[in-house]
């Protein structure tokens, strides 16, 4: 199964799962016989696969480093006494411009995409639920995590959300407008104009959702030291999910 996993990793991942279980054994290196006791049909091993890469699949993201210099490059364009809110917008529309050029340009996010068809392909109602299930809850605890960080540059900048969920909803809907616009520029007829206007379509939506979710602290300054604080506070919360 590891080196299924690792043969999926390396090749991708069909819309129709066909997985060479000769060549998956000779790179696992144990006997055939053991592997067709334990898996007697390729659907049967493909089935496994899927179910396996469910409990970890995620969309593609930017790493800390890919985030710190979105933050960096913000702060040299900021003019002296913007406000929370204005950067706010300006840094999260960096950011998701650089999550839609990574998304667009990825190999992972077709095989992401690939493999959310492949488990709808799957004739078994009941396995295919479970997996879908699976999948959808992963999709949920990314989202939950996207508030939360948005959450945590939102105070280090002096900002609080409207309500309590607010900020829930922003990246609810920000993913969904992602999904879509990315799906639309990886098209084969998509033209470089049209990708740029998908692009800032979703950096201005984005901007607006945030902004719409939060509310200005009254007496609340803007440090100097805003930058540092940030990055401290996404560098947090990527630990505390344990992902970076």
């Amino acid at each position: 199964m590891d080196a299924a996993v690792e043969h999926v990793s390396t090749n991708g991942l069909r819309a129709t799962p066909s997985l060479s279980m000769e060549d998956i054994i000779a790179a696992a290196d144990v006997p055939r016989a053991t592997a067709y006791r334990l898996w007697p049909s390729r659907e049967i091993f493909a089935t496994d696969v899927l179910d396996r890469l469910a409990r970890g699949q995620s969309t593609p993201t930017l790493d800390l480093e890919a985030i710190e210099t979105a933050v960096h490059a913000v702060a040299a364009e900021v003019t002296a006494g913007a406000e929370g809110i204005e950067i706010v917008g300006m840094l999260m529309g960096t950011i998701i411009e650089k999550e839609f050029d990574l998304l667009v340009d990825s190999h992972p996010w077709r095989a992401f995409l690939a493999y959310e068809t492949a488990l709808s392909s799957i004739p078994d109602p009941d396995q295919r639920a479970r997996l879908l299930n699976r999948l959808a809850e992963n999709e949920e605890r990314t989202t939950h995590g996207i508030a939360l960080l948005y959450g945590r540059v939102a105070a280090a900048l002096g900002l609080r959300p409207r309500a309590e969920d607010s900020l829930l909803v922003a990246a609810q809907a920000s993913r969904v407008l992602a999904r879509g616009l990315v799906n639309d520029a990886v098209r084969e007829t998509s033209t470089p104009q049209r990708r740029h206007a998908d692009r800032r379509c979703l950096r201005e939506s984005t901007c607006d959702l945030i902004r719409a979710a939060l509310d200005t602290e009254e007496g609340a300054g803007l440090p100097s030291s805003w930058p540092n604080d940030v990055i401290t506070e996404i560098r947090a919360e990527l630990d505390r999910a344990g992902f970076r």
